[in-house]
């Protein structure tokens, strides 16, 4: 079976090779370029394995959407929030920062999917 993630990210080339590494990996991967965005596209369907949240971006930032997405009740699906900033440690998320080794956000990825399911 696929995963499907969500990646909130507004650097284009970053979307880019994120998106290239998951659907090699065999990822089902949806694209949004800033937090409004990815809230809009998880009002449709929240059919997600896990959300890759930048979190400095323009429009709604990464903390702005999870204030949002936090306060409403809905199905829990794992983030992961890639930042160049040292983000203090969450309940809400797991953090990586920029630069990161592909490897290393897999690894990440794969254990946050697979601790949500394990919960299910």
């Amino acid at each position: 079976m696929s995963h499907r993630v969500l990646i909130i990210e507004d650097e284009p080339d970053i979307r880019f090779v994120i998106r290239e590494i998951l659907e090699a990996e065999k990822f089902i991967v949806t694209e949004a370029d800033h937090g409004l965005h990815g809230l809009q596209i998880l009002q449709q369907s929240d059919h997600f394995d896990l959300i890759l949240l930048d979190w400095n971006m323009p429009v709604l930032d990464g903390e702005e959407f999870l204030r949002e997405w936090i306060r409403k009740p809905k199905k829990k699906i794992p983030i992961v929030v890639i930042s160049a900033l040292e983000r203090p440690p969450s309940e809400h998320y797991r953090a990586i920062l920029k630069p990161f080794k592909i490897a290393e956000l897999l690894a990440l990825i794969r254990q946050e999917i697979s601790l949500n399911n394990s919960r299910l």
